[in-house]
């Protein structure tokens, strides 16, 4: 059985009310799977159903955290309607919009300047719509900086000595700077192209999705998952409402990024995965850029 005949089965078991007449895969992210039943209805299933506990903890604040927020933003957000009884996955009503990728073309052409002064607007309107202390109360972690898939990093030899010691002064400067105190916020901590849903009209963001790296985080986290390059990055923090947080250190977004893609690198390094060679690659580069 494949894997789409086997969430067909889990569905139909899950939801027997549903009658289920098409279908489709949709998409796939570190740890979820995406699927479209009857065009209608999306379902995003954990790829590993090994620890239901931990996605059953997982889902309740997520989905407190969406039916929280729905009608205090301005875009369209996951109604989580279908909860799985096993509470390790829900199904939510298809949003209207557009989905763009980083790797392929887009059904639209992009205007980046206004898309990215779209998602400034949007990522604040997210921060200010649910404060810290709500984002507590309903369950929303944390964010607890894991560096040792970066320390491990550090000790491989195969790497570029210039790379480790690079990534290594990044680690002694982020554990500096979260000694020194951050600015917190409620984050979708994934906002990247691939979770914005456009207006096939304009390049404005009408809805975003998966939000299951949701988090409460430092602002500059949020920035650093962003698909934006380095020169965007400084119109946006230039963007970002003072009213909201005062100062976002463009240093420290570019460190967590750096991190992000070190930790990414051994993690599909551990699985075989070929994509790991891309983002040594991009590493390579990038710290003779920041070296000069």
């Amino acid at each position: 059985m494949n894997k789409l005949e086997t969430y067909k089965k889990q569905i139909q078991a899950d939801f027997p009310e549903l009658t289920i007449q098409d279908l489709e895969f949709i998409g796939s992210g570190w740890d979820h799977d995406a699927v479209q039943v009857n065009d209608r209805l999306i379902f995003r299933l954990p790829k590993d159903s090994g620890d239901l506990e931990l996605e059953s903890v997982h889902l309740h604040y997520e989905v407190k955290a969406l039916n929280y927020l729905r009608g205090r933003l301005p875009i369209e957000i996951p109604q989580p309607t279908h909860v799985s009884p096993s509470r390790s996955y829900f199904g939510y009503p298809k949003l209207y919009g557009v989905m763009i990728a980083e790797d392929q073309a887009t059904p639209i052409e992009l205007n980046r300047p206004a898309l990215l002064q779209d998602w400034v607007k949007v990522s604040s309107q997210i921060h200010s719509a649910m404060p810290v202390e709500t984002a507590r109360l309903l369950g929303v972690p944390e964010d607890r900086p894991d560096f040792s898939l970066a320390q491990r990093f550090c000790s491989l030899p195969a790497v570029d000595k210039a790379v480790r010691e690079y990534t290594a002064k990044v680690l002694a400067d982020t554990e500096l700077f979260i000694q020194k105190g951050q600015s917190l916020v409620f984050a979708h901590n994934d906002l990247r192209f691939q979770n914005m849903l456009l207006y096939p009209e304009a390049t404005r963001i009408q809805g975003l999705i998966d939000w299951s790296d949701m988090s409460i985080a430092p602002i500059e986290k949020e920035f650093s998952s962003s698909s934006w390059s380095s020169e965007e990055l400084v119109r946006a923090i230039a963007l970002y409402p003072k009213s909201i947080i005062k100062v976002i250190d463009l240093d420290q977004v570019l460190r967590w990024r750096w991190l992000e893609d070190v930790s990414d690198f051994i993690e599909l390094t551990d699985a075989n995965n070929v994509d790991a060679i891309e983002i040594l690659e991009r590493l390579c580069r990038n710290v003779n850029i920041n070296l000069s």
